[in-house]
Formats: structure tokens, sequence, C-alpha cells
């Protein structure tokens, strides 16, 4: 499972902002309403913050989505 890089968030607001991008109204540099500058200033990054879960015999099922799709 990953994480979301929402500008809006606060901590991703900060991380965006220290490497010299800013958020307006939600969008990235103007531009683009997603995701995130790595460390050396690109407004988007393809490396996913990943989770890793264990499934069980409990677990029934499994859902991926992808809000860009």
């Amino acid at each position: 499972m990953s994480k979301d890089h929402w500008p809006l968030c606060i901590k991703e607001r900060k991380r965006i902002e220290s490497l010299g991008g800013y958020i307006d109204d939600g969008y990235l540099n103007d531009q683009l309403g997603m995701k995130e500058i790595n460390g050396k200033g690109e407004p988007l990054s393809a490396e996913p913050k990943i989770k890793l879960i264990t499934l069980t015999k409990e677990d029934e099922f499994f859902i991926i989505g992808n809000d860009g799709i």
C-alpha cells in the first residue's frame, strides 16, 4: 500500500516549500494538483512510498485502486 503525497497535507506542503516549490489553491507551482517534488527540485517523482502488508487466510479479498486511472 502506498501513501498519498497530496500538497494540501501540512507535512507535504512544508517539504515542497523547503525545495523551492509552492502550493496555490491545492496546485503545485500553479500547474499540478498532485504529488511531490524530489530533492532535485523536479516537480514530480515516480517513486511511491510503499507499505507492505501480509495477507492471511482470514483475508477474503484485496482491492487495488488508483485515482490516476
